[in-house]
């Protein structure tokens, strides 16, 4: 059994898809498992053979939302860790070991991030990127009430304890955006996080991709709801927090 499985959703993005996969591959850390989980797109199971690695997996679902594949990705994961990849990001390749020598270092924390470039680009329709700008994401040591108006976290950039899904519950299906940031919150509840102040992934923005994380800008309303949604139900943790 793999230490490590790596969630990575996906929707119809083969080449991006396919590039986010090569930078898993390319991990200085050998004992992991993809799950690559196709959210009711076009088969890629073509695709995911043709890298020839056994550690890469598909799990086929009709078209129900990122946090309902999560979810569905989770029941099918043993490892000890959990790891995060979209389709459209990279990992640098000593992510998954940097990550994991932290929080093998320590018994405190369950769950350490790292710091991650906000990479804007120009995507051409090959998939070959033009580069616009970067900064730097991730940078500060957040304490749990910061947490209550605003995600300071990249998804991607975390890594955790399997178990912990098991205390605070699997992905909201109700939420089309603040998906991880309501996750986030809910881990901040049962254990300190552990902040390794290094760059280990790319985070894209694409100017002329559909990105699930641009959802909100294309419709304000919906982001405003699903904005208070997540502000309201964290209510009772936040008013423990110290």
């Amino acid at each position: 059994m793999a230490d490590v499985c790596i969630l990575m959703p996906t929707f119809n993005r083969p080449v991006l898809l396919k590039q986010a996969i090569e930078s898993v591959r390319g991990q200085s850390f050998r004992d992991w498992r993809l799950l690559v989980i196709n959210d009711g797109g076009p088969d890629i199971e073509e695709l995911l053979a043709s890298f020839g690695d056994p550690r890469i997996e598909c799990l086929q679902l009709p078209h129900g939302g990122k946090a309902k594949a999560l979810n569905a990705g989770i029941e099918r994961c043993v490892e000890e860790y959990l790891a995060f990849l979209d389709d459209d990001d990279r990992f640098f390749p000593s992510h998954l070991e940097d990550l994991l020598t932290a929080i093998r270092g320590q018994r405190r924390c369950r769950l350490a991030f790292a710091d991650t470039y906000a990479t804007e680009v120009w995507l051409e329709p090959d998939g070959t990127r033009r580069f616009l700008g970067r900064q730097i994401e991730n940078t500060e040591d957040i304490p749990p009430h910061r947490l209550w108006f605003r995600n300071y976290i990249n998804h991607k950039c975390i890594l955790h304890e399997r178990r912990l899904v098991e205390k605070v519950g699997g992905y909201d299906e109700n939420l089309r955006v603040f998906i991880d940031w309501d996750m986030i919150r809910r881990f901040a509840g049962v254990t300190p996080f552990l902040h390794l102040k290094k760059v280990t992934s790319d985070h894209f923005l694409y100017r002329n991709a559909d990105q699930i994380t641009m959802q909100a800008a294309r419709d304000p309303s919906l982001s405003r709801d699903h904005y208070w949604r997540v502000v309201v139900k964290g209510l009772p943790s936040f008013l423990g927090w110290k």
